[in-house]
């Protein structure tokens, strides 16, 4: 070999008859490592919430909205659910700025006699306003089984923002209605 370079990352090999062999790109020895990185907003424990609701919740009205209550706390990490101000644990407070993900399963029941409206919706509402597009409804067809609505939401909160589930049905018999165990089941 009498000369060895590289050119835009290809490495050319002149023979002593200069004849040119290109062999493609080839991969020098790694270089000093580069400065450390911003902090991302992780790093840390996420904030969290295990809250149920123990009582069966009805409405007054049709085609109303209540916010859900969850009067009682299982476990939690940074997070809480405060009075709202009729005195029921609805709302819940984002304690930092981030991104959050609820889910939650509502066990609906109709107890008959409400009307012939078949209908549950569910929505969210931020700081007092309701929320476009964010109604999931569910269409309750038996009354002899417990009806299940599950949904999740995800959203950019701010810290100290508030942010509340609503429900509304058109059947004044339809009710949340809180677990029922069996006497086996803790």
């Amino acid at each position: 070999v009498v000369n060895a370079s590289s050119t835009t990352g290809n490495l050319l090999i002149t023979l002593s008859n200069s004849t040119v062999i290109n062999t493609g790109n080839v991969i020098g020895p790694q270089g000093p490592q580069g400065p450390q990185g911003v902090p991302g907003p992780s790093g840390g424990v996420a904030n969290w919430l295990n809250y149920v609701s123990t009582v069966t919740q009805t409405v007054a009205n049709v085609n109303y909205g209540y916010p859900i209550q969850w009067e009682t706390l299982r476990a939690h990490y940074g997070m809480s659910v405060i009075q709202d101000d009729n005195g029921n644990y609805t709302q819940i407070v984002i304690p930092a700025t981030g991104t959050y993900k609820f889910g939650f399963t509502l066990q609906v029941d109709d107890i008959g006699g409400g009307g012939s409206g078949k209908r549950i919706e569910v929505w969210k509402r931020d700081n007092g306003v309701d929320i476009a597009q964010t109604g999931r409804t569910a269409d309750i067809t038996n009354s002899s089984v417990t009806n299940l609505l599950s949904t999740e939401y995800i959203n950019n909160y701010t810290a100290g923002d508030i942010v509340q589930f609503m429900w509304a049905t058109d059947n004044l018999s339809f009710q949340l209605v809180a677990n029922q165990n069996l006497d086996s089941a803790p």
